[in-house]
């Protein structure tokens, strides 16, 4: 099992989100036909699962360098450390997304 943080109700700039802290469960997002493997090659960083956004079907990771990201249809920067990025979600504090066409952050 994993850990589950709970958070509701309106955030900052958009809604608070839960987390569920396993990475057992996001590494099927790891596989060369996963997220995490896609944008890990635009970004060209390896990026570690840690668990998901159960409510957003997101999957939360880390960079080498700690960077915390959410990853879906999008990939989304949230924060440069693990603890600002966990905050961030939990707070309902948007990050940054990324243009896969210019690999700008907006």
């Amino acid at each position: 099992g994993g850990l589950h943080v709970r958070s509701t109700g309106p955030g900052s700039t958009l809604s608070r989100l839960s987390i569920y802290f396993d990475p057992m469960d996001a590494d099927f997002e790891s596989s060369e036909d996963g997220n995490i493997h896609y944008y890990a090659s635009l970004l060209s960083k390896k990026l570690y699962p840690l668990g998901s956004i159960p409510t957003e079907a997101l999957t939360l990771c880390l960079d080498e360098n700690f960077h915390t990201y959410m990853l879906g249809d999008n990939l989304h920067y949230v924060g440069d450390s693990f603890v600002e990025g966990v905050s961030n979600i939990l707070l309902g504090i948007h990050g940054k997304v990324l243009n896969e066409r210019t690999l700008e952050w907006y």
